[in-house]
């Protein structure tokens, strides 16, 4: 994964195993994140534009991918930008397709 943000002073990323609950089909916004559902973590917050993170062996599931600034920088808009390369297909979604998707099922 590679997370890239214009305009901060340091950014880091948190990647969190989402509940789908029994049925498979429940989707809720991350809230509270439980430190049994973290799967990736940077170290630091890196000064830097973009920071990468390597995840081997996920297994198939729903994820959620949190940016987090430290210093952003005042009138940058904030905007954000997930790229991925993985071995096996899988798809991105935004929140809001996310959630979409949960109210329509």
């Amino acid at each position: 994964l590679t997370l890239t943000q214009n305009g901060t002073h340091a950014i880091g990323m948190c990647i969190v195993k989402q509940d789908r609950g029994a049925d498979g089909a429940a989707v809720e916004k991350v809230v509270d994140v439980k430190q049994d559902r973290v799967v990736g973590l940077t170290e630091r917050f890196v000064t830097s534009p973009a920071v990468d993170m390597f995840l081997d062996d996920l297994d198939a599931g729903a994820y959620a991918i949190i940016p987090m600034t430290l210093s952003p920088v005042a009138g940058t808009g904030g905007a954000v930008s997930i790229s991925t390369r993985a071995r096996t297909p899988h798809t991105l979604r935004g929140e809001e397709e996310i959630l979409a998707r949960a109210v329509g099922a």
